[in-house]
């Protein structure tokens, strides 16, 4: 993809046909399609959308300024931009967070909205794969895939006589398991393995990075508003240190996840307990609307 579009909305009902990529890399109309496809099992409606905006000058050293974007805000792109600019006209960072009511339930995003902003922000349509990793689970689940693309971006032919330095955009996209201790009587097992997508999109001629996270936790949110004040600027080497942040920070709990598991099967071993208690598991049909209910069960049986 070479430089930035115009912001607008225009072609958002097709996205993502309406963006220029290369067809040789990405069949926009199997997107396209597959979007349409997968909206009810993934999406919210208009009425249910909660978009999240936070906007960041890393520069000002100032707080974050946050808003929550309504759908009657995204009738038009003008509306839209006369939203973002009243947040902050100056901020090197856009931060978009797109939340659902709990880990297995539609993304708080309508497919109207999510088609719009991804068209003004110009979301390589490589981000949709993370995108369809989430929302309602209604059938069997790959729960071990990972996603990652990037993409670099060229800069603005200079127009000075002088010899220049361009320095190139580039933009990434990856999701990540994360556990986190679920606080809840049932199951037994105090810890849960949830998930979050991240895109990042740094424009070498704004120096500004546009980014969209799916399900952040809110330790990660913390983190990273406690991180903008101290980076160095907006370049793009600067951006990109954030990741080594959100890697740091998502990874943190696995060492004591996999110590639980360790703790627990000594225990089998020891009390030479047959896994499930040598009970037998009720037989439900692959691909039933109740698998996840049953995997509850099974997992209640086993940890007892």
């Amino acid at each position: 993809m070479g430089d930035y579009p115009p912001e607008t909305f225009t072609g958002w009902e097709h996205y993502p046909a309406n963006l220029d990529v290369s067809s040789i890399y990405t069949d926009v109309k199997r997107y396209n399609t597959r979007l349409s496809q997968d909206a009810e099992r993934l999406l919210a409606s208009n009425k249910e959308s909660r978009v999240e905006v936070a906007i960041y000058d890393p520069g000002a050293r100032k707080a974050w300024r946050k808003m929550s974007v309504t759908h009657e805000q995204f009738e038009d792109a003008e509306k839209f931009a006369t939203c973002m600019t009243r947040i902050n006209s100056l901020a090197a960072n856009r931060v978009i967070y797109i939340v659902s009511d709990f880990s297995w339930s539609q993304l708080l995003i309508s497919e109207e909205i999510l088609r719009k902003l991804f068209t003004y922000m110009c979301v390589h349509p490589h981000f949709l794969d993370i995108i369809h990793l989430f929302g309602e689970k209604l059938g069997p689940v790959e729960e071990s895939l990972s996603i990652y693309f990037d993409n670099m971006i060229s800069p603005k032919p200079s127009t000075s006589l002088g010899p220049t330095v361009q320095e190139f955009g580039y933009e990434l996209g990856y999701n990540m398991k994360y556990v986190e201790q679920h606080g809840r009587p049932f199951p037994k097992d105090p810890w849960s393995i949830r998930e979050t997508g991240v895109c990042q999109k740094f424009n070498p001629s704004s120096m500004q990075s546009d980014w969209i996270f799916i399900q952040l936790s809110e330790k990660l949110k913390e983190r990273l508003a406690t991180i903008y004040p101290h980076l160095s600027g907006a370049a793009a080497g600067s951006q990109f240190q954030i990741h080594v942040a959100i890697l740091s920070t998502v990874s943190e709990n696995w060492r004591f996840y996999i110590n639980y598991l360790e703790e627990y099967f000594l225990n089998l071993v020891r009390e030479d307990k047959p896994l499930g208690g040598g009970r037998n598991f009720p037989i439900i049909p692959y691909g039933s609307n109740h698998y996840t209910e049953t995997s509850q069960i099974a997992e209640h049986w086993i940890l007892q």
